[in-house]
């Protein structure tokens, strides 16, 4: 019988309450009144977005990302939250920016999703499990479309749908449903909630999601199916960002879950933009590595949101370098040059790590001119991560720029071409046989005969071991 290790963390999440403050006392620390939270219990609350007052402030945004993680992921959540106790250590005021957890991933092998040991977002049993519902919410969002298609196709087809291209989803992963099924963090309707900036452009991005595609070829969208009123209603409430803390106090914003081996990979973009006009400081997650969420933060999140990182940081571990090899940890650093930025390696400190692993790791990254800064916040807590702290800081870009590794104009499989050229390590066109798929869902519109989708970044689903090798093994061009 599988062991899961959501029963281990369950065991010590308990002792943590001792340590909450109430939420109304988390939202004074960034501004918020009784009038701008929504009570769920005493720790967690939703932000009434709408009764914030517009501002011109702009805090400094801090992207986390990793190296090619092995299956149980190197620690980046646990980084980016000692990362923000270590920032409050040293009085700034900042925001953590998470997703939240996918029970799929809680009850199998990779277990809980909010950080680890003194390093935790709280409380983090209800984070881990059901808490606000509004992956519920998405995933019966998925499902009434999908039931609509049924029903439309059963009586009469009027809009004369010849091929679904819309699965159904739960949020678990369940083998006997893995054919007609998707888990909810890989729904289309995951990825729009957290790439819209109000409820308007949430209901524009619903409407325009292509749920199959007619006799004539033509795409079929949400909105012909005339339910869009009624999905907006059920994401209404879920749309507002969750605020909880961390252990030592930190607020933190956990909204949203979209995966970044098939989506985009991080926190809702409504999230990111309200932490910034609150916090100083604001640090966001993105999720596998810096060839998967990392990237597409760059790609997507920076061109539709219009936020760009002040500076990035690269989690890496000794028990990955051994499974992958070091220069792994030289190609994502290549990959955060690649978009424009300027990495700082911080090595996820495990109680095995001896000092010559470490050293080993440091000495690496000064010869490509990166800086490596060790944290042990899992055992410490935000102590444990001054130094990283302290290192981003002296690395913040007061105006940072994006290096796109291709224009909006280009099209869709040269997109496509240059991101796997560049980013994944693609040499060929091989794995492009899709394309005549592809090239039937963008010839048109059906509504203008225009061209459609080929303005879009296309979020790439890769496998997350597209850079694994065995240590020693040489890259393939460099990859």
């Amino acid at each position: 019988m599988t062991k899961h290790k959501y029963s281990d963390i369950f065991k010590i999440v308990i002792h943590y309450h001792f340590f909450m403050q109430k939420i109304t006392q988390i939202g004074k620390k960034i501004g918020l009144n009784e009038k701008n939270l929504e009570m769920h219990g005493a720790y967690v609350a939703k932000i009434e977005t709408s009764s914030l007052k517009p501002s011109v402030k702009q805090g400094k945004l801090i992207l986390v990302t990793a190296m090619s993680p092995t299956r149980f992921g190197e620690g980046k959540t646990t980084m980016s939250i000692g990362l923000a106790d270590a920032l409050s250590i040293l009085k700034k005021k900042v925001i953590l920016c998470l997703r939240e957890p996918s029970l799929g991933p809680v009850f199998s092998q990779k277990g809980g999703a909010a950080g680890g040991g003194k390093a935790s977002v709280e409380p983090a049993e209800e984070i881990n499990l059901h808490f606000t519902g509004d992956i519920h919410a998405i995933t019966t969002v998925h499902n009434l479309i999908a039931a609509e298609i049924d029903n439309h196709m059963n009586w009469g087809n009027a809009l004369k749908i010849k091929e679904v291209l819309w699965p159904r989803a739960i949020d678990l992963c369940d083998r006997s449903l893995r054919k007609g099924f998707i888990i909810t963090a890989a729904s289309e309707v995951m990825a729009v909630f957290c790439l819209a900036g109000d409820l308007k452009d949430l209901e524009k991005r619903i409407s325009d999601i292509v749920i199959g595609v007619n006799k004539s070829g033509k795409p079929v969208l949400v909105a012909e199916l005339g339910i869009v009123e009624d999905l907006m209603r059920l994401l209404k409430k879920a749309f507002r960002p969750n605020l909880v803390q961390t252990r030592e106090g930190t607020p933190a914003f956990i909204h949203g879950g979209p995966f970044a081996n098939i989506a985009h990979g991080t926190n809702s973009l409504l999230a990111d933009r309200t932490a910034l006009s609150l916090a100083d400081y604001v640090i966001t997650e993105a999720g596998f590595g810096s060839d998967l969420g990392g990237f597409k933060f760059f790609d997507i999140i920076s061109r539709v949101g219009k936020i760009k990182p002040n500076a990035v940081v690269l989690v890496v571990t000794t028990r990955a370098i051994a499974e992958v090899g070091i220069e792994n940890v030289g190609r994502h650093c290549e990959i955060i040059r690649r978009v424009g930025a300027e990495p700082v390696v911080v090595i996820n400190k495990f109680h095995t790590d001896t000092k010559k692993e470490i050293d080993e790791v440091r000495k690496y990254c000064r010869s490509l001119g990166v800086e490596a800064v060790a944290s042990d916040a899992y055992a410490r807590g935000g102590k444990g991560s001054v130094d990283l702290a302290k290192a981003v800081l002296a690395k913040m870009v007061p105006e940072p720029k994006v290096k796109y590794v291709y224009g909006l104009d280009d099209g869709i499989k040269d997109k496509v071409l240059k991101a796997t050229r560049e980013i994944f390590g693609g040499l060929n066109e091989r794995s492009f046989s899709w394309w005549v798929q592809v090239k039937q869902l963008v010839a048109v519109d059906p509504r203008t005969n225009a061209r459609v989708y080929n303005d879009l970044s296309p979020a790439s689903a890769v496998r997350r071991f597209v850079w694994r090798r065995p240590p020693g093994t040489p890259a393939p061009n460099g990859g």
